[in-house]
């Protein structure tokens, strides 16, 4: 093949993935009480549905009460049983499963086109749980508890909790899991059920075209909603429970590690460095953190496996053989969380990794075109590969749903590529100017403190 011949085929290609990038979701108003959006940009034979409800960790009264509602997800309602829900589920082959985050309860159905009537109905039903004390004991308690013992053995993800809970305390800080230390009354379970059912909810498709969705979903999200809402007692929509401004603290915990769990695979001594903003978040934030992650990098990604990354995380544990680190910034309504996650087979040579990790951070006083280049080549990758998966859709759809409008592809990249090393090394250095947030878990003896780590 010639290179003509090869450049020209290269430029349709190019071509036709920029016209797909030009339309990636449609948002629209359904009723006063429910925001649509959708894609029909998947082709192939599955659709999905996810319904966002503002009940995530910070709305809580207490701890553990929003868990306890996400296992409450398609629990028996004022229509039908548990059972029925699920076992028109299966029939289908379709799938149900609820997602917690800290700002949002997530509700998905994945199924076949062709039935998105039937998993409308049963997504629209799950707004009228019956939340009954005997679910409550027989089915919830249980599988909070279990989630609750699967942590408790996991030092990445209770480092990532320990982290939100010593950054921001309340609010962001709740843990997005229950405790046993902790008593859940049923009726604060029912209060924030009924917070999130007054405000304004969000159902988001993937696979289906807006108008298709807008149609099928009128019967049961449109104004007959609103009725049934008011002939069970609940409220007219209102606007959602306005909330404390999230402040960020910091400060260090450590917690000795269970050495029974070491020879458990993905077990290790873990370290967790983080730094908070609370700067109101705008359109761009999310890409500016995007970028930031990219750019500290990860050794868990390399673009060649056993050649080890170039960003300053990999190049901090490089020398540390079995060590491992990873970057992410978390992105809030008003705040967000840098962490960095370190983990290392044994205390010492975490104390050592950690210590290097610390001075990559601090080093990286300017960042250069060619740094940029690759961390917002990476952010892209990143964005483009989320919106081709209904998961990754609904992640990318869900920050800015309630808003009205959502990125497409090519504003995205515009975005991305509007980011100068200036502008980024701002954002670094105003997350770093910050007080660390420093979790060990570890074997306490053999860890150093955060101030011997150099921070």
């Amino acid at each position: 093949m010639s290179f003509a011949t090869f450049a020209q085929r290269r430029v349709l290609s190019s071509s036709s993935s920029i016209l797909g990038r030009r339309s990636m979701v449609t948002v629209g108003d359904l009723s006063k009480r429910v925001k649509i959006a959708s894609t029909d940009s998947n082709t192939n034979g599955t659709a999905s549905l996810t319904l966002v409800l503002r009940a995530g960790s910070r709305y809580e009264s207490a701890p553990g009460v929003a868990n306890v509602l996400k296992n409450f997800s398609f629990k028996t309602n004022t229509d039908q049983s548990a059972l029925v829900t699920v076992r028109t589920a299966e029939q289908l082959g379709g799938t149900l499963s609820a997602t917690l985050t800290r700002e949002h309860l997530l509700l998905s159905a994945e199924f076949l086109k062709g039935d998105e009537e039937v998993f409308l109905s049963l997504l629209s039903k799950s707004l009228f749980s019956t939340l009954s004390a005997h679910e409550l004991a027989e089915d919830v308690i249980p599988q909070v508890a279990l989630e609750s013992n699967q942590i408790a053995s996991d030092p990445a993800t209770t480092a990532v909790e320990t982290a939100h809970k010593l950054a921001f305390r309340s609010g962001l800080g709740n843990s997005l899991f229950a405790s046993a230390l902790e008593p859940v009354t049923l009726n604060a379970v029912r209060d924030l059920y009924k917070q999130a059912r007054s405000s304004q909810v969000a159902l988001i498709g993937t696979g289906i075209p807006f108008e298709t969705l807008k149609t099928l979903a009128e019967p049961y999200f449109g104004d007959e909603l609103d009725i049934k809402f008011e002939g069970t007692g609940g409220k007219a929509v209102e606007a959602p429970k306005a909330l404390e401004k999230s402040k960020y603290f910091g400060g260090e915990e450590r917690q000795a590690i269970d050495l029974h769990t070491l020879d458990v695979p993905g077990v290790a001594p873990t370290l967790v460095i983080a730094y908070g903003s609370t700067t109101p978040s705008t359109p761009n934030t999310y890409f500016e953190n995007l970028v930031l992650a990219n750019l500290l990098g990860s050794s868990t990604s390399p673009t060649i496996k056993r050649i080890p990354g170039s960003s300053p995380v990999a190049t901090a544990i490089a020398g540390v053989e079995g060590s491992s680190a990873s970057s992410f910034v978390a992105t809030y309504s008003d705040a967000s969380l840098l962490v960095v996650e370190v983990q290392a087979p044994g205390s010492e040579r975490l104390s050592v990794v950690g210590a290097e990790v610390v001075k990559g951070l601090k080093g990286l006083k300017t960042v250069s075109k060619d740094q940029l280049k690759a961390a917002v080549a990476k952010a892209k990758f990143e964005v483009a590969s989320k919106s081709e998966t209904a998961a990754g859709l609904v992640e990318l759809v869900v920050p800015q749903v309630f808003s009205g409008k959502v990125a497409t592809l090519e504003e995205s990249y515009k975005a991305l590529d509007a980011i100068t090393p200036e502008s980024i090394s701002k954002v670094l250095a105003s997350f770093l100017k910050s007080k660390p947030t420093v979790v060990s878990i570890a074997r306490l003896s053999q860890m150093k403190y955060a101030e011997e780590l150099g921070l």
